[in-house]
């Protein structure tokens, strides 16, 4: 009865953890077709991500060394995301200045249409982020000069010309946020490529402190469900 009792409530502790498994994913921005880096506002107060386009300050100190981003084409399904690890632990507000003064090395892995691509190299915000931008206070502009949500060989948000070396990612390299075919404006890469105007209905871009864990199959549930049917039925039997 003993060992009965202690099989039972180890199943029923494993079937509690992998029901309860969730993306452990905290917003700390939101970015769309009009607000990207040189429009996008910035202060305290938490991020919706079906809400206004904005960055919270409210994570300014608090070490990470792993983002989550996800774009979406339609406000609504994920066109594709973006896990990005980075060789340090640094604060955000570190985090930005070190993408501004130097770049930062990234280690991002692509999730696109089931294909996923992993991509080394280094990431600038933009060289020229950091002329307004005050952490502990609100702002309408957070980047003084363009910035770049993306994974390539050699990002940087403030480069003059096309960025060839953009891969995956929502950017502002010259001008203004709205949205464009451009490359200079706010621009969405995929594979690579530049994504054309007319196949964004809604853009909107959220990216995320930590990571998403990974939820079991609906299959693994079953099994463990077919355990406990299992272990009860032997119960009954001996008795």
């Amino acid at each position: 009865m003993n060992r009965f009792k202690g099989s039972l409530f180890s199943l029923v502790l494993m079937l509690f953890f992998c029901s309860s498994a969730s993306a452990s994913l905290i917003p700390f921005a939101v970015t769309d077709d009009l607000s990207v880096a040189e429009r996008l506002p910035y202060g305290p107060g938490s991020v919706d991500i079906n809400g206004p386009a904005r960055i919270t300050t409210d994570f300014a100190d608090v070490v990470s060394n792993t983002w989550y981003q996800e774009v979406f084409f339609d406000g609504q399904n994920v066109a594709f995301s973006i896990l990005w690890e980075f060789t340090d632990s640094l604060s955000m507000r570190d985090r930005f200045a070190t993408a501004d003064s130097s770049g930062v090395s990234v280690n991002w892995t692509v999730f696109d249409n089931g294909i996923e691509t992993n991509i080394s190299g280094t990431w600038r915000y933009s060289n020229s982020f950091l002329g307004l931008v005050n952490w502990d206070s609100s702002g309408t502009r957070f980047s003084s000069d363009d910035g770049i949500w993306g994974a390539g060989l050699n990002v940087d948000g403030n480069f003059s010309s096309t960025p060839l070396n953009v891969q995956w990612g929502v950017g502002n390299y010259d001008g203004g946020d709205t949205l464009s075919n451009n490359g200079f404006s706010g621009t969405v890469w995929r594979d690579g490529n530049i994504v054309p105007t007319a196949e964004i209905t809604s853009l909107r871009n959220v990216m995320y402190l930590g990571s998403p864990t990974e939820v079991p199959e609906p299959g693994s549930l079953a099994i463990l469900g077919l355990g406990l049917a299992g272990l009860a039925i032997r119960r009954r039997i001996k008795k």
